[in-house]
Order: structure tokens, then C-alpha cells, then sequence
């Protein structure tokens, strides 16, 4: 099975790290595709398997041609495959496709593969070295096991909320869905080191990861501290600050906002000395960290009346810069779009898709070698788009069988994918060269 179109603009080969591993996705939503994507972006072969309704990211906004970007960006260069796993055909289906596998990856909640008939003895039966990673809420096991969640929940849950947000104000969502972004992530590791022990030892592996335990863990600070003071040292809502150092803000300019961050006494003296106010250091009010903890409200307004001495905040960054402080512009996605560095990163690379005449820009994956480089290779599959080519090419289906799984319902193809579905499906019957 070959990827579906190559990424546009490559300045590196790809990094084929994962050439020759088979990945059966049955993940849904963000944290499991994410987790295949970046397989995908090393050349592991992703067939992603979804419901006749398809996952339900093909319609989340923004949407353009009938095509989601919340969709596309989490499974770009996978294989489609749309089986309906209540059909005891579409079981049969998918334990064929897992006994050629390498990995399967899902994000049902616990039990759902066990009444699908594919948890993992039955797995292990089929195919005793396949790696299987559950991601779900609360993991396999624990009180909250059988309770439904995602990153809403999960970021209230994990006393992420709590942190986040002003100290007069109530806890806030951070954004963007970092509990599943951050599950994903570990999932992905957990899975490398799952294949790692298996080239040893030829032995399979279930992987547990939850959302709750990824966002504790990404939550190192406020929980070490609680930890190591036993209790007496709890981190609180600070807004862009921090309770435990300054000064760490975002601080407004003429012509937009800025953070700095000199947190050690050596970055607090280089910051004295770059806004020329060299009286600071001994000043009685900020002359010792805990001090500029407490007068942290007169350490923001000094420096951001400085700041607002330059007509742009980009004249106090490059200032601040040149003295190896840390700093930066608060940036917009459309300035971050058209940054230097992030075309030099290669984080935003074309890819050609179906549903347009011209290749979509798109995120790229972080990971990046000394000769080669992670990229999508592929665009995100129409649903159920190969039909025809995974189960005639990996597991010997004739044209006529498939178009019987078709008229019952087993599999489902979309309609812009159809024409070349039953293309495929055709020439199949006819056999080479006729």
C-alpha cells in the first residue's frame, strides 16, 4: 500500500523510521488520531477504520468543500476504510485486518471491544504479537473507568482549569485541547517502546493511556510542589504570571503585548541593566526574589511603562534579546503563518487533496533528523475511500466479494469516493493487462 499524494516542497527525504509497520486505527476524535498521524508522518502504513457515519471530526468546523480542517490536520496520509463493526461480517473484517497488523490503536471507552468482539485476548488469538493501545478518559481500570470524557472534562478533572485564569476570576479551559494532544503523545511513545520490547522478545503488549494520568503529568510544577511541601505549597491562578517567581508576565506595549520572563538573579540584574535602570537592583521593594514576588504588582507597572517607551514592542524585544534575555512577541496565527522561522521549520507544507484543485497548506509534524524529516504523505482519506484496495490488495478479497460487502452494508464509501472505489473494483475483475 503506497501513501495517497506526496507532501509538496520537501527540502529533506522523508524519514521512513516506521516503513513497514501496519497500524489498524479504530481511534476516534483527537488523542488517537494524533497519536497515527505522527506514525504516518514516519512511514508507518495507517488504515484508519471508522463507523458507516464516519468520525465525527468530519464535521466539526472549519469546514470548505465538505472537508473539515479539524479532520484532515489529525489523519493526513492514512488509508479509509468505513466498516460497520455491529455486522458480524465487519467483525470478521476487522480481526483479518488486525492479524496482519502490527499495532491497533483505539479510543473506545473500556469494554467496547470486548462486545465488538475485539479486545485482546481475541486479538492475541489471531495474532499473538500485536501491540494494542487503549486511550480513553479515566484508563482501563479505577473508579472513574466506566465515565464518558474528553479534554473538557479531563482539563477540569486534572486541576488544569483550576491553574488557569485569573486570581479573581473563575478557572478557565486553556484553549485548545491539550489533553488530548498530550495523550496522544504518550500513547505514541508507549507504542514505540511496546514495538521496541516486541523486535526483543516477540512479544505483544495492551497499552493503557488515559487522558486524566497524561494532564497529572503535564502538571509537573504545581504537583511537585504540593508533593515535596506536604501539602502547605499550593500553586494558584495567576493569570500570564506566577506565583513563584517575577518577573514572569505579558506586558502591553504601543502596538501589542509582550512576555518576559527573568526568573534567576543573573537574568534580573541583565534586565536592570537593559532598561538602564541599574537602581533597581538594590531596590528595597524588588532587591531579592521573595521581595519582587510581593511587590510584583510595582515590578509589572515599571516595566511596562519601560516597554511603552519604544514605539514598538518589537523594539524592546530586540533590545531584550540582544542581552540574551528571554522574551517574545504575543503572536497571532496569521503572523505565526507567515513567520521566517516557521517556514525555515518546514511546521507548514502542502499537501495535495481531492476535494481541491490545489494542494492545502497544512501542519507539519515536529520531528525533525539529521538527514531526514517527518511529512505527511498523504492527503486525510475520503471515507471509506480504499474499499477496493485493502481488503483485494492485503487480504485477497475478490472485486465481487467486496461488492457484496458494499450491498450489505458492511463497508460504506462516500460518494466523491465511489467513482473510483468501483474504478479500482473494475479493473480488479478484469484482472492485469485485460
Amino acid at each position: 500500500m503506497t501513501p495517497s499524494g506526496a507532501c509538496k516542497s520537501m527540502r529533506q527525504p522523508y524519514a521512513d523510521f516506521l516503513k513497514g509497520i501496519r497500524i489498524v486505527d479504530f481511534s476516534r476524535a483527537l488523542a488517537g488520531p494524533s497519536c497515527t498521524r505522527l506514525m504516518a508522518d514516519l512511514g508507518a502504513e495507517v488504515i484508519k477504520v471508522e463507523p458507516p457515519t464516519g468520525d465525527q471530526t468530519r464535521t466539526f468546523a472549519y469546514q470548505r468543500n465538505g472537508r473539515s480542517g479539524y479532520f484532515i490536520q489529525q489523519n493526513l496520509g492514512k488509508h479509509g476504510l468505513s466498516i460497520d463493526l455491529r455486522k458480524e461480517a465487519g467483525k470478521a473484517l476487522a480481526l483479518e485486518l488486525i492479524s496482519i497488523a502490527d499495532v491497533v490503536v483505539e479510543s473506545f471507552r473500556p469494554g467496547v471491544m470486548a462486545r465488538l468482539s475485539l479486545d485482546y485476548p481475541r486479538l492475541r488469538h489471531v495474532n499473538p504479537s500485536v501491540v494494542l493501545c487503549s486511550i480513553s478518559a479515566f484508563g482501563q481500570y479505577g473508579p472513574y473507568a466506566d465515565r464518558r470524557g474528553g479534554d473538557y472534562n479531563i482539563q477540569a478533572l486534572s486541576g488544569m482549569m483550576s491553574l488557569n485564569g485569573h486570581p479573581d476570576g473563575p478557572p478557565m479551559w486553556t484553549g485548545n485541547a491539550y489533553s488530548d494532544t498530550t495523550t496522544g503523545l504518550h500513547a505514541f511513545g508507549a507504542t514505540m517502546a511496546a514495538l521496541y520490547r516486541r523486535l526483543q522478545t516477540g512479544i505483544g503488549e495492551h497499552i493503557d493511556v488515559a487522558l486524566l494520568d497524561c494532564s497529572l503529568w503535564h502538571q509537573e510544577l504545581s504537583f511537585q510542589q504540593y508533593l515535596l511541601s506536604e501539602g502547605k505549597m499550593l500553586q494558584l491562578r495567576a493569570g500570564s504570571g506566577r506565583t513563584d517567581n517575577a518577573p514572569v508576565n505579558v506586558y502591553k506595549g504601543r502596538d501589542g503585548h509582550m512576555v518576559l520572563a527573568a526568573m534567576s538573579e543573573s537574568a534580573w540584574k541583565t534586565l536592570c541593566e537593559a532598561m538602564e535602570f541599574p537602581m533597581l537592583v538594590t531596590d528595597s521593594r524588588f532587591s531579592s526574589k521573595a521581595l519582587r514576588i510581593q511587590n510584583v504588582a510595582a515590578l509589572d507597572h515599571v516595566i511596562e511603562r519601560w516597554i511603552c517607551t519604544f514605539p514598538s514592542v518589537d523594539d524592546a524585544i530586540e533590545r531584550l534579546l540582544s542581552r540574551g534575555l528571554v522574551c517574545g512577541r504575543v503572536r497571532t496565527i496569521p503572523e505565526i503563518a507567515a513567520d521566517l522561522n516557521t517556514d525555515a521549520r518546514e511546521m507548514l507544507v502542502e499537501v495535495p487533496d481531492p476535494a481541491f484543485d490545489k494542494p492545502l497548506r497544512v501542519m507539519n509534524s515536529p520531528m525533525r533528523f539529521s538527514a531526514s524529516s517527518a511529512y505527511p504523505r498523504g492527503h486525510a482519506p475520503l471515507l471509506g475511500e480504499s474499499a477496493a484496495s485493502i481488503p483485494t490488495q492485503l487480504l485477497g478479497y475478490t472485486s465481487r466479494e467486496v461488492l457484496q460487502l458494499l450491498g450489505e452494508g458492511v463497508l460504506t464509501v462516500e460518494e466523491r469516493a465511489a467513482p473510483q472505489v468501483m474504478k479500482e473494483l473494475e479493473a480488479g475483475e478484469r484482472g492485469p493487462g485485460q
